[in-house]
């Protein structure tokens, strides 16, 4: 009996663990591309866009290496509204990624509430502090591309 509450203690215990580390990276929001960026325009926020496909090797690593780093989520999770587009799967995804001719996957797009491209990273697989950087300099006003006023 104690054998068997030692291993559902453990099994419990591992569960757990995995949940809360999935918990510490990058969340995405779950919703339409209208919805992204409403959300966006409500919290004055740049929307980071992660443009992958399901055959991307460097995607899959970034989803299992980077995007789950605790560092990386408490720093992406506070500045944007993360999306995940699949170009493979979304229609709407492949859109986005004709709309800001996007080349190779996986790419980081930073986009506002209007649907401005604000910074645009090409970077492939990187590790935190890479990504991190790619954020820093998307909020910064000297690194955004500059947008056209409509008249």
């Amino acid at each position: 009996m104690k054998f068997l509450s030692a291993i559902i203690f453990i099994t419990v215990l591992s569960i757990n663990t995995h949940f809360a580390q999935e918990d510490e990276g990058i969340q995405f929001f779950q919703g339409t591309w209208k919805e992204v960026l409403a959300e966006a325009k409500a919290q004055n926020k740049l929307v980071f866009v992660d443009v992958s496909a399901t055959w991307c090797k460097p995607c899959k690593m970034m989803e299992k290496m980077t995007f789950t780093k605790k560092e990386v989520g408490e720093y992406f999770n506070k500045n944007f509204i993360n999306y995940k587009i699949v170009t493979d799967q979304d229609k709407i995804g492949n859109a986005v990624a004709d709309k800001f001719k996007v080349k190779g996957m996986p790419t980081y797009l930073f986009i506002d509430g209007d649907e401005n491209l604000r910074y645009f990273a090409e970077l492939g697989y990187v590790e935190a502090e890479e990504l991190i950087q790619a954020g820093e300099n998307a909020l910064n006003p000297k690194k955004q591309l500059k947008i056209k006023k409509k008249k």
